[in-house]
């Protein structure tokens, strides 16, 4: 019985080493199995972790590069704020205010022009300027007996002329009460207030009048310029001068040539000052060129007559 039961005894220990050495085996078996597949699957993760840290750090640089564009282009939207800012109040600041009366606009007007004042023509004025009385507002603040010692130290010529109502007048024009100085005006006879002529029409009146209509003429309107007629104008446009512009930029000489080119009574024709008085057209100095045109004689220069 105890032989059997040692012999029973060592088959279970060979059973269980045979048991347990296929349990080994197995297991290195599915090791060799599994592991090439899980090194290789490990491998796939690595590279596809590595090539999500790439396009992270590309995804990096193109938010940077975005983020420096945004940056860039709020300076410029700033910039582009303050630029439309600035052009809107410089041209709020340039807006012309109007100043209508009877359908002219009296803002054409220069507030040097001392000529609006009746009783004061182009001398005077040039008195007046050399002793710095220059503007409506500096004449408004003068006193009549200092316009007087004025006109007297200027010469004898000047000695008649009255300066009593000429602040009054600067005065009126200098506030823009131009109903008001319309309506002065035609009171005096002279620029004096002891004349009382009344009726006709204010010497403001005529400037105004004169120079909103030349501020409205076309710039292909050459009979602007002193000299010019119809018949001139229509050589000049047939030879390719057909603005002031054109006629600024065009030398006396060769004017002079396209006259005598044209024949007849065109040859006598004196285009010498032409290119000045078109040049204050374009320009629009409008009470210049009045002044200028004052001075000319049938558009020439008297100082240059004879």
């Amino acid at each position: 019985m105890s032989i059997i039961l040692l012999s029973c005894t060592s088959c279970t220990l060979q059973i269980l080493a045979m048991l347990l050495g296929a349990f080994l085996l197995g297991m290195l078996f599915c090791w060799f199995i599994c592991a090439a597949p899980c090194k290789k699957r490990q491998k796939e993760l690595e590279d596809e972790l590595e090539r999500l840290r790439r396009q992270n750090a590309q995804l990096n640089a193109e938010l940077a590069n975005l983020n420096l564009k945004n940056t860039e282009l709020h300076s410029q939207v700033n910039a582009l704020s303050a630029k439309t800012i600035e052009d809107i109040s410089h041209r709020k600041v340039e807006t012309k205010v109007s100043y209508l009366v009877g359908g002219i606009d009296y803002a054409i007007l220069k507030n040097d022009n001392l000529q609006v004042v009746e009783g004061i023509g182009p001398q005077i004025e040039a008195v007046l300027k050399s002793n710095n009385i220059s503007t409506w507002g500096m004449l408004s603040a003068t006193s009549e007996e200092k316009l007087k010692g004025f006109l007297d130290a200027a010469g004898d010529r000047f000695k008649l002329a009255d300066p009593h109502t000429w602040p009054e007048q600067a005065r009126l024009a200098n506030a823009n009460e131009w109903e008001k100085l319309i309506e002065y005006q035609k009171f005096l006879g002279g620029g004096r207030d002891d004349v009382n002529v009344g009726g006709g029409i204010a010497k403001v009146e005529k400037f105004a009048t004169k120079l909103f209509g030349r501020s409205l003429a076309k710039s292909d309107d050459l009979k602007l310029i002193e000299g010019i007629g119809p018949k001139i104008e229509e050589v000049l446009k047939r030879a390719g001068i057909k603005t002031w512009h054109d006629l600024a930029n065009s030398s006396a000489h060769k004017i002079k040539d396209i006259l005598t080119a044209a024949g007849g009574r065109f040859a006598l024709a004196d285009p010498d000052t032409w290119p000045k008085q078109a040049q204050m057209a374009v320009d629009g100095k409008w009470q210049e060129l009045d002044d200028y045109q004052d001075y000319l004689d049938g558009g020439r220069d008297p100082n240059k007559i004879g």
